[in-house]
């Protein structure tokens, strides 16, 4: 079996997602409101826009986004086997 590419339509990547809750907070009063509408802390929010933090999950969902759950083919077996803890 050969590897495939998957193509999702919208996929944003890190850096993407980080453009994007930047105008978001601009168009929702700033970080601190947009942090409340999360649930999050302003300075989880201000770690995520400086690339100190990753976009979490919590925030993604925030602005209407999630991560889809995949699996792709190991290269071999046995760093499939190694990675089971075989």
């Amino acid at each position: 079996m050969t590897g495939r590419t998957i193509t999702v339509e919208g996929a944003m990547t890190p850096d993407d997602l980080r453009r994007e809750l930047s105008q978001r907070c601009k168009h929702r009063g700033g970080q601190a409101a947009f942090a409340r509408k999360a649930g999050v802390s302003p300075s989880t929010i201000s770690s995520v826009l400086s690339g100190r933090l990753p976009v979490n999950e919590v925030i993604a969902n925030a602005m209407g986004f999630f991560r889809p759950g995949f699996f792709q083919p190991a290269r071999d077996q046995r760093r499939a086997r190694d990675a089971a803890g075989s």
